[in-house]
């Protein structure tokens, strides 16, 4: 191959023209061609950094969006009732006369009830507490009575108005047996005989308790005495805190055998009105 392509190469490069760059000029343009390389190194950092914090921005907004989509979804299915439910929501319920009622029990809760006897009258408390007991009486639930009667004080039984000292007291247990039980007692003294009353409980119950209709009283009298025999009412004595209700049973044309049954009611420590004593009056000689 022959050598005359080289040797003119070299002639033309000989030609061009020499240039003694300044040193100082050499090391600036050096460090200006450095500065712009780091500039350019750190766009594509910051153009990298960019991207990943967008990138990650992106996720977490995915991630909510799908998180809030999926909560809505639960909610509905909580909150909404199923047509079933509804249904059995509205299911008709019989009322006292047997006819349908649509909706829900109209039933008041153990609340609603003891708001009501908060608003009520001490006398209007007593009042429905002294019919109910009468109720029970006429049938002889005991078991009933015995959760009427004071726990601490027992119920006292008094065949007259006026109280004798050794009246019998009965405590909430001995009151729930009390028709059952075959003891004989010593109640009081006769009037007009001065005979002791020697009686089994239920002997007593029917001769001093309830042995009238005391149930469809002619009269209902309530912290009220009206004297109708001789013998002294000592209750109040006997209970000074107490409130009376008097179930009075008129007696025939022309005769003396009226007979009340007067309900003595005491509060106990919760402020409660409980039976503490039943008290029998009669007309006497």
């Amino acid at each position: 191959m022959s050598d005359k392509p080289d040797h003119q190469f070299e002639e033309e490069l000989k030609s061009f023209p020499e240039y003694d760059m300044n040193p100082k000029k050499a090391e600036d343009i050096h460090d200006f061609l450095v500065q712009e390389a780091n500039q350019l190194d750190r766009k594509d950092k910051r153009r990298m950094m960019m991207r990943r914090v967008t990138a990650g921005i992106a996720s977490v907004a995915a991630i909510l969006l799908i998180a809030i989509v999926s909560m809505n979804f639960m909610g509905d299915d909580v909150t909404q009732p199923s047509n079933n439910d509804q249904v059995n929501n509205q299911e008709e319920t019989p009322n006292e006369n047997g006819n349908g009622v649509t909706g829900q029990s109209e039933e008041p809760t153990d609340d609603h009830v003891s708001e009501e006897e908060n608003e009520l009258s001490d006398e209007e408390k007593i009042m429905a507490k002294a019919e109910e007991i009468i109720s029970h009486l006429s049938n002889k639930k005991m078991n009933e009575i015995a959760n009427t009667v004071h726990e601490e004080k027992g119920l006292l039984f008094s065949p007259y108005i006026n109280i004798n000292e050794e009246a019998q007291v009965f405590d909430q247990t001995e009151i729930q047996n009390f028709l059952e039980n075959t003891d004989v007692y010593q109640w009081g003294v006769q009037d007009g005989s001065g005979f002791p009353i020697e009686m089994t409980p239920g002997d007593y119950f029917d001769e001093y308790v309830y042995n009238k209709d005391y149930e469809n009283a002619d009269e209902v009298l309530y912290d009220e005495f009206k004297q109708r025999g001789n013998l002294k009412n000592n209750i109040n004595e006997v209970f000074p805190e107490s409130h009376i209700v008097e179930f009075h049973v008129k007696g025939e044309e022309n005769e003396m055998n009226w007979d009340s049954l007067n309900l003595v009611f005491e509060s106990n420590e919760q402020g409660e009105w409980k039976l503490v004593a039943v008290v029998h009056d009669q007309w006497t000689v």
